[in-house]
């Protein structure tokens, strides 16, 4: 019988903290924590390979990673388990350990290489490094429960210990962050008291880490400095680490790939001669600018000021600026436009309602007994089941815990389609104001799931062929209520079929003779407004090269001729607004957002000048109606923005 072959598996094991946890973490912890530990597997096929989780598994030569030398090896034992075999199991690995599945906390490199020690020899790897983060989060919690703070912060803040955590985390994922070594990571604590070193500052010996730093980072800076003998260098050092932390990016806009540069200290020593000899460097401080690998500029001198307009022009390269953010003087409505969705959250008379629900009953005139019958039923669901819990939720002694049971959710919601159908629309609305109410209320909104929809598209059918004016107006202004309520969460709409029928209703209510008609509708245009440009700020923020086809908008589900659509429908309606200020505000704030750091801007204005909104923008300005009204100065500062973003 031939001979089983086996292979052997090695753990290597890594100190992120580069010693920096031995030295720090008594202190800050009141518990030694000996390294930061990030590991790997090491299979001695006949060409030997590291496997690690980070960004995904990732596959190098032994010690050839970015993490540089392990700091000790653990033999593990030998598996039979041939490398054609391997290759196989490693592809069902890679469809969990994926990028978006990393977790420092329960989902991290250690985790990957004990599952991956037990399938190729059985064995764990040693327990003291899969309990890491439980240990740091027990320690961090006794620290707190010393201080008196919560488990996350020290007496001035963040624990340094915890910031430093972070940014190990980062460099075992080999991310965007870049990968910060101990000594920078110590010279950034020490610049800023009890802060974490910015995550774009970074320490190098190599050419090799260099190199990978060049290449994962869209913009650098690199300082050749001496620290040791070189007074400019002492000078410049804590102004370079300030201005990293300064540019440096929040963790959750820094997975967003917003707009960042990396700080790069090389330091004169034995082990960085070589790497500053091969980029010329011939004194210190020397600084080298570069995009995308590419030097672009470089100069030497401790010139603060020079340095950052470098930074900027290396960013600008990359980010090029919306033309919007650019103007002298800048705008200033923006600032006077709510941020937030303006929500109908008055409470009406819940007796009054079922009265108008009694009176609509008792009058339906049907020989179908069992339809009767079925009205009857969804009456007393509505008057017995649902206003009771609206009482209790909402009424003068509402308790904000009540909540909806999925039992009356259910009942509700075919009660609500029976009775959409089957009563008169001057009778409906009471139903549609019970459900504006239950909007405000986000777990009976989810409870309800698509009723508020299919109550609007009902209602939008029926007022659709209305030719009442005086008798439709009740329906009118209790479903663009709704409407504007739905639309502060427009994501439990669904797809852009859902949207199209209550954005048509909007943009019809917006064109109405009654002024309480046109004034809902212009709250409710201003919510899917909002909902369209929110993602914009966050937008700009990001480098070109990051935005992966990305729209700026966040409500691509409102389709591709929304703008159109509603920019018609908003400058037809600014002209026609002769008796509210409110209305004529929000209708200017409609046409702000949507033209304001949009990247179809040049499409827009095309429109706006053929709609000839800047006529009707100057005849606004001569309103009767203005002059004294509360909002007179805003609503000035909104024409006139309108009117400059026109010639932009």
């Amino acid at each position: 019988m031939a001979e089983e072959i086996s292979y052997p598996v090695e753990l290597y094991v890594y100190d992120l903290s580069g010693g920096l946890a031995r030295q720090l973490s008594a202190s800050l912890l009141g518990r030694q924590i000996d390294a930061v530990y990030h590991t790997s597997i090491v299979i001695k096929y006949s060409t030997p390979r590291e496997f690690f989780f980070g960004q995904g598994i990732s596959v190098t030569s032994p010690g050839g990673s970015h993490h540089g030398r392990p700091m000790e090896i653990v033999p593990l034992g030998s598996t039979s388990i041939d490398e054609e075999t391997w290759n196989e199991i490693l592809q069902d690995l890679r469809g969990r350990y994926t990028p978006a599945a990393y977790n420092l906390m329960t989902n991290n490199c250690n985790n990957f290489s004990d599952e991956v020690a037990n399938i190729l020899v059985g064995r764990s790897i040693p327990a003291h490094i899969t309990s890491l983060p439980s240990d740091f989060q027990n320690a961090m919690g006794a620290t707190a429960a010393r201080r008196g703070n919560g488990p996350m912060a020290g007496p001035a803040g963040p624990s340094p210990l915890l910031g430093l955590m972070d940014q190990f985390n980062q460099r075992a994922q080999g991310g965007s962050y870049g990968q910060q070594s101990a000594p920078a990571a110590a010279l950034a604590l020490g610049s800023t008291s009890g802060s974490p070193p910015p995550a774009n500052l970074i320490d190098i010996t190599s050419a090799q880490h260099l190199n990978e730093t060049l290449q994962r980072w869209n913009c650098a800076v690199v300082l050749f400095t001496n620290t040791k003998t070189c007074p400019p260098c002492k000078m410049l050092h804590p102004k370079f680490v300030e201005m990293a932390r300064e540019y440096s990016a929040p963790v959750q806009a820094s997975l967003k790939k917003h707009k960042n540069i990396a700080f790069v200290v090389v330091d004169s020593s034995p082990a960085t001669q070589t790497l500053m000899a091969s980029n010329g460097i011939r004194g210190t401080p020397t600084l080298k600018f570069f995009v995308k690998g590419r030097e672009r500029h470089s100069f030497s001198g401790a010139d603060v000021a020079e340095l950052r307009s470098q930074v900027d022009l290396t960013l600008f390269e990359i980010w090029v600026a919306h033309p919007h953010t650019q103007l002298k003087p800048p705008l200033t409505s923006k600032k006077s436009i709510p941020k937030e969705y303006i929500i109908s959250s008055s409470i009406p008379n819940f007796a009054s309602a079922v009265r108008v629900l009694d009176e609509a009953v008792s009058a339906l005139k049907t020989s179908d007994f069992k339809a009767k019958a079925d009205v009857q039923d969804c009456r007393k669901v509505i008057a017995k089941r649902v206003v009771p819990w609206l009482e209790a939720r909402f009424g003068a002694n509402g308790d904000p815990k009540k909540v909806l049971t999925q039992e009356i959710a259910t009942a509700w919601k075919v009660a609500s389609r029976i009775l959409m159908e089957k009563l008169p629309m001057t009778a409906v609305f009471p139903l549609i104001d019970m459900l504006r109410v239950a909007t405000l209320d986000d777990t009976a909104l989810l409870a309800l799931g698509d009723v508020p929809k299919t109550t609007i598209h009902q209602a939008s059918k029926i007022l659709e062929g209305a030719t009442d004016g005086t008798s439709n107006r009740p329906l009118w202004l209790t479903t663009l209520r709704l409407a504007g309520n739905v639309m502060s969460n427009p994501f439990s709409l669904g797809t852009s079929e859902d949207f199209e029928p209550i954005v048509s209703l909007i943009f019809s209510g917006m064109l109405q003779e009654d002024k309480a008609i046109r004034n809902a509708s212009s709250s409710a245009a201003f919510n899917v407004c909002l909902f369209k440009t929110k993602g914009r700020v966050d937008f700009i923020e990001r480098d070109v090269a990051a935005r992966n086809g990305d729209s700026s908008d966040s409500g691509v589900l409102l389709g591709e001729d929304f703008d159109t659509q509603a920019l018609s429908a908003l400058v037809h309606a600014i002209e026609n607004e002769h008796e509210s200020v409110e209305t004529l505000h929000r209708l200017l704030a409609c046409v702000f957002q949507l033209q304001y750091l949009s990247e179809h801007y040049e499409e827009h204005k095309e429109l706006l000048e053929v709609l000839d909104l800047a006529t009707i923008l100057e005849g606004k300005e001569e309103m009767e109606l203005l002059k004294g009204a509360v909002k007179e100065e805003e609503i000035r500062t909104l024409l006139k923005d309108c009117a400059r973003l026109l010639k932009t």
